[in-house]
């Protein structure tokens, strides 16, 4: 029985090619499509899950209006995490980050050019 349905289906699928792609191209592109957004999501929900106290763990995020245009972003005023920290009583550790950019080095009589990450003694 199981095969008479594979043997009709297959005859459908040679009869009407250009149908037959379309369709399963459609549904391929959908099943990637799918597929990406849960990995995104998976990904999204995991974040800090690592650390023993994930629930008591924020983001700060900067909105600037500019040009007409809302701009998010991660980076915000460099001493903001510790103005936040000294205003709000509830919080009991806050640390900027700044990842990624280049910078000036110097050891020693050397002074180099180096990408690096920073951040305030309270992040660990």
């Amino acid at each position: 029985m199981l095969k008479s349905y594979f043997i009709t289906a297959w005859r459908n699928l040679m009869r009407n090619k250009t149908f037959s792609f379309i369709n399963l191209l459609g549904l391929s592109l959908g099943m990637v499509c799918s597929l990406l957004i849960l990995l995104w999501v998976r990904d999204e929900r995991q974040m800090d899950n690592f650390h023993k106290n994930a629930p008591y763990l924020y983001d700060v995020y900067e909105r600037v209006f500019s040009e007409g245009k809302l701009e998010t972003a991660r980076w915000t005023p460099g001493r903001l995490a510790s103005e936040l920290k000294r205003s709000i009583p509830e919080i009991r550790y806050s640390s900027g980050f700044d990842g990624q950019q280049p910078a000036l080095f110097e050891a020693g009589n050397k002074i180099m050019n180096m990408n690096g990450s920073y951040a305030d003694s309270d992040f660990f």
